[in-house]
């Protein structure tokens, strides 16, 4: 496998977050991550649990595979798909550092691995080898990945898990921070349509830092607390000296971002204005693209700000 280029791993981390505001680029921005890797795709998965029965579902996956494919094979092998999905879960540690663990640790032996229904199945696709992932360990059913790997691209070796490290923690955070942005944009026609709905307050800002876009919330915490202004150029900045260099280092080098790996929502700051505390709690990630906002080459960040007096 060639060296890691640096060009490539920049070009990836923005592609991850241009999902943020565009849910349907999680489909190419999967295809470059398993080619990064050299896997055959890439999966997000979520649990679903309503009583005793739990399903697996997948809301995104690389567009090598087909739709009405994954959703037949996971209603046929819902069991033991989810009891593949817990054992991921129990041989990754209890720490915040994201861990891929490969697909030997689901069966005693390689021979009762590959006599299982579903693992015949996905032989018959050209899959088998496979590796799961956490990427929310405080939301265990939320952001679980899985990379497949064909019999000549596996198995799993130590260069598949750098290169994976090397992403993961970037997809956990672009899922952890547009959540309430994506479920929204289900019930409508685009984020744009929705984004003033948003209990969650949102601004995007272009590469010099101006203010290209605030939701009505953002605009209202803009107005009630006053950690945030806008300077005379329209430029986005914190009022307060410590917050103020958070922030600037929360826009800076892309290793700034998806440093808490599988606990995302650590990434945030609470600032003090005159000595009193206000719960405004910030997340920053890059965003390169925002093409439903009129924004095709942004080069710029999304903020997104969560009065917690309001949860």
């Amino acid at each position: 496998m060639p060296a890691v280029d640096p060009a490539e791993v920049s070009s990836l981390i923005l592609d991850i977050y241009d999902t943020t505001v565009d849910s349907g680029r999680w489909p190419l921005a999967l295809d470059k991550i398993a080619r990064f890797v050299g896997a055959r795709g890439a999966f997000i998965f979520e649990l679903d649990s309503t009583g005793t029965d739990r399903r697996i579902r997948a809301p995104y996956f690389s567009s090598a595979y087909d739709k009405a494919l994954v959703d037949g094979y996971l209603q046929q092998h819902n069991r033991q798909e989810v009891e593949d999905q817990d054992k991921f879960a129990r041989f990754s540690k209890l720490t915040d550092q994201i861990q891929l663990i490969p697909d030997d640790v689901l069966a005693d032996s390689e021979a009762e691995l590959l006599a299982r229904p579903n693992t015949q199945q996905m032989l018959q696709y050209g899959i088998r080898y496979r590796a799961g992932a956490l990427l929310n360990k405080d939301q265990v059913n939320h952001d679980r990945f899985a990379l497949q790997f064909t019999r000549h691209g596996g198995p799993v070796s130590r260069e598949h898990l750098k290169r994976a490290e090397i992403v993961m923690p970037h997809i956990a955070k672009a899922l952890n921070i547009s959540r309430p942005m994506a479920q929204l944009s289900q019930r409508y026609r685009s984020v744009a349509d929705c984004i003033d709905l948003l209990v969650v307050g949102i601004c995007i800002l272009n590469a010099s830092g101006t203010v290209v876009l605030a939701n009505r919330e953002f605009q209202r915490q803009l107005e009630s607390y006053r950690l945030f202004r806008k300077d005379p150029a329209g430029r986005l900045i914190m009022t307060s000296e410590g917050g103020h260099n958070s922030f600037n280092e929360m826009r800076g080098e892309l290793s700034n971002h998806g440093r808490f790996g599988a606990r995302p929502r650590k990434e945030a700051i609470v600032s003090d204005v005159e000595g009193k505390p206000h719960t405004l709690c910030i997340e920053v990630a890059p965003l390169n693209s925002a093409d439903e906002f009129g924004e095709p080459s942004l080069r710029g960040h999304i903020v997104y700000s969560m009065d917690t007096g309001n949860f």
